[in-house]
């Protein structure tokens, strides 16, 4: 090329990146604020903007400006950039980064390359209480307009860029399948960050499965499907079974299966499946709806030639490995975890001259939250999603009898004044479950629910969980990592200690308590489970009365020579 071709053409693309299209126009402007308050002053919107004091109508008419930019951009994704005159992306500053590394901003809409968005992140998030999050450039075209903006923001704009995350950002039967489940956050606002974590596994192991069946679709020269709503039709169902065998192998495992992704997945494709059917049913297609009808009725009737292996696996490990006395925790290691949980929280919240920042905040969480976790026996989850709300419940003792409670004995008191109690969710939608809350923790979390010393952690003003992720995060911590970073400080090796092996230590001791019948309903309930579960899932066998009980008895039976057993007489 040409040095005065190559200088000319850096010359229209630096005017193209310094011209701005106007919002009510179109027309590209180089001072575009000057053109604004001139040519369209008797706008109403700009017949606002005008009675502003400086700072804030400049303010508004840069967001007049990127309202425009964002139309330009809709317009260029609309031709794919065929038209002469519509070739390159508007963005907010000129930079180097390809026209593939574009993003918006969820706030103000402007568009930034990707690696300069934590910059614009941190000046954005000063003017409003949300924080603001990147979206990639191509997730705002024509096709994504029938999709919420949280969902676009939440969940798309969240895969990574590689061939799977192409598929769930693209594929639209992914896509709408993965929104249709999105709107379960609205049922379930106190287990948003459990729905958003679900809705993307989904789709990534849907993507994953469509992945595996086009290449197992070429492989056997069978014509190349065309969506994902393909893997439901019946006649290709044995392509299928070859796909969900190879994308579930485990290379690194003795049996070469990975249980858990292959149980998941074919629930995943009965879930997928009945989705797909109200799909063509509200569309009129009768026959589609039948063909899909057709093979769910295939995938039940090879449901145990499918999951027999997978079923297996993960039986004998829950009723094996698991439930070994040796898998759970040892009496030292949770006396070492205790004693420093409490002594840390004493630590902290005698400290009155420390700033509350956000590591200091942090670490009382996680010790609070383990501290919970591990004294309730609870799942994992449950306590970290614990409400302000639900606290304050507790604190204020609304589940109690204040008449009740002024008669109680004097063993009684002192027992209610060791701890509180409030209730949360459990892990369905029907129940309850109470969370005990011990003495020792009550002064830490009276300081983490005070809102000035969340606002000082940087702590989202909105955040409705008790224990909250800091940096304006609108979810709660992950209880999994409160507990392990714990027991890390504590000097405790890793995995030693966790909440589901607690549950099953919690389980076998109390099984050998010399406890009524009528008793044990009430702490199978406070487990969230019942006495079938806590027998044949969380609870050890019962080794030691197995031998005194039983074991004497066959004994006695089988060397009668030793007189070891007596007969009633009828």
């Amino acid at each position: 090329m040409c040095v005065c071709v190559e200088v000319k053409a850096k010359k229209r693309e630096v005017q193209h990146r310094t011209r701005r299209p106007c919002v009510f126009c179109s027309k590209v402007q180089t001072n575009l604020a000057r053109h604004i308050v001139t040519v369209h002053r008797e706008e109403h919107e700009v017949k606002e903007v005008l009675k502003l004091p400086t700072a804030e109508r400049n303010s508004a008419l840069a967001l007049l400006r990127k309202r425009g930019m964002m139309e330009y951009n809709r317009q260029v994704m609309a031709v794919g950039g065929k038209h002469s005159r519509l070739r390159l992306y508007q963005r907010e500053r000129s930079c180097r980064s390809s026209e593939d590394n574009l993003v918006i901003c969820s706030l103000c809409k402007g568009c930034f390359a990707s690696s300069y968005f934590h910059r614009h992140k941190r000046r954005c998030a000063v003017k409003t209480a949300t924080v603001p999050r990147k979206v990639p450039l191509p997730i705002m075209s024509v096709q994504y307009q029938q999709l919420s903006e949280e969902f676009k923001t939440e969940i798309l704009a969240n895969f990574k860029n590689n061939e799977i995350g192409d598929l769930c950002r693209n594929e639209p039967c992914i896509v709408k399948f993965g929104a249709k489940l999105y709107e379960k956050i609205n049922q379930k606002p106190d287990k948003a960050s459990e729905v958003k974590k679900s809705v993307m596994q989904d789709m990534r192991r849907l993507a994953h499965l469509f992945f595996e069946f086009k290449r197992q679709c070429a492989a056997g020269h069978v014509e190349e499907p065309t969506s994902a709503a393909d893997i439901l039709v019946r006649s290709n169902f044995e392509i299928l079974r070859k796909a969900v065998r190879v994308y579930t192998a485990a290379v690194d495992s003795d049996d070469g299966i990975k249980a858990g992704l292959k149980h998941h997945v074919f629930y995943l494709l009965t879930k997928f499946g009945k989705f797909q059917k109200i799909v063509y049913l509200i569309e009129d297609n009768e026959s589609k709806a039948k063909d899909v009808e057709n093979f769910m009725e295939v995938l039940s009737l090879n449901s145990k030639d499918m999951m027999g292996d997978a079923l297996f696996k993960l039986h004998k490990n829950r009723q094996i490995r698991l439930r070994k006395p040796q898998e759970m925790p040892s009496e030292e290691d949770m006396m070492k975890v205790r004693c420093y949980t409490e002594n840390r929280i004493s630590a902290i919240v005698s400290d009155q001259f420390s700033v509350w920042d956000s590591v200091r905040f942090a670490e009382l969480r996680d010790l609070v939250v383990s501290r919970l976790t591990l004294f309730n026996a609870r799942r994992g989850g449950e306590p970290a999603r614990l409400l302000v709300s639900e606290w304050k419940d507790g604190e204020n003792g609304v589940w109690f009898d204040r008449n009740r409670i002024e008669k109680l004995s004097e063993e009684d008191a002192r027992l209610f004044s060791e701890m509180m109690l409030t209730y949360q969710s459990g892990k369905g939608d029907k129940h309850l479950v109470p969370v005990l809350i011990p003495r020792d923790v009550v002064k830490g979390m009276e300081i983490l629910s005070d809102p000035e010393v969340r606002d000082q952690a940087d702590v989202l003003q909105r955040n409705i969980f008790m224990f909250p992720a800091t940096h304006k995060s609108t979810v709660h911590v992950n209880g999994w990592h409160s507990v392990s970073r714990i027991c890390s400080a504590a000097e405790v090796e890793a995995g030693k200690v966790t909440a589901t092996k607690q549950r099953h230590r919690i389980s076998t001791l109390y099984a050998s308590l010399d406890v009524s019948e009528t008793e044990r309903p009430m702490f199978y309930q406070h487990l969230g489970h019942s006495a079938e579960m806590n027998a044949n899932v969380y609870q050890a066998p019962l080794a030691e009365k197995e031998i005194r009980l039983v074991g004497s008895r066959l004994l006695a039976i089988d060397q009668p020579e030793r007189g070891l057993l007596s007969f009633e007489k009828p």
